[in-house]
């Protein structure tokens, strides 16, 4: 029980490292989340 939650922990831990990593060398989701937002009228355009 023990062992399976430290190595579920240190699996969760490295997921959001890796998932950190490839979101900051590919930041493409990121650029895309502001086109629905393009399309209506905002004070910012």
């Amino acid at each position: 029980m023990t062992v399976v939650a430290i190595s579920s922990n240190v699996y969760s831990v490295f997921h959001n490292y890796q998932v950190n990593m490839i979101l900051h060398l590919f930041p493409t989701p990121y650029a895309l989340l502001p086109a629905p937002y393009s399309l209506l009228p905002t004070p910012y355009s």
